[in-house]
């Protein structure tokens, strides 16, 4: 899929995040390593987003392969100001990033699928 409204972080050695408005709500796309460094742009991407309205929201995470708990704490507070009626998936097929989220209980916070398609289909859905 190519992303039309890219947003790409410049400063970030070794990540990088892009955004695309759908259908269905917002596809978010991060490649690299998701830690302390990178979070200052994800946090920005995703105030961004979320207070332009976005209640359904695809973080695909298939080009990460390091998450700390920094970025796993933006994540939730993405989760979080999404309100109530808001989804959030996220596609993660990397078996350490996998691990991590299960760890942590955040499969039982946000919906973790190992393909886009699914995510979409997850976000998608009538609540």
């Amino acid at each position: 899929m190519r992303l039309t409204n890219k947003q790409e972080t410049s400063d970030v050695v070794g990540f990088s995040v892009a955004t695309e408005p759908a259908d269905w709500g917002t596809l978010l796309v991060a490649e690299g390593e998701m830690d302390i460094a990178a979070v200052p742009e994800l946090r920005r991407l995703l105030d961004e987003t979320i207070g332009e309205g976005a209640g359904r929201m695809v973080i695909d995470l298939t080009a990460v392969d390091f998450v700390d708990s920094v970025a796993l704490a933006t994540l939730v507070g993405a989760k979080r100001r999404l309100g109530p009626d808001g989804q959030l998936a996220v596609v993660i097929t990397h078996p350490y990033v996998m691990l991590v989220f299960e760890a942590t209980g955040l499969n039982h916070v946000v919906t973790l699928t190992d393909t886009r398609e699914a995510a979409i289909a997850a976000v998608a859905a009538p609540a």
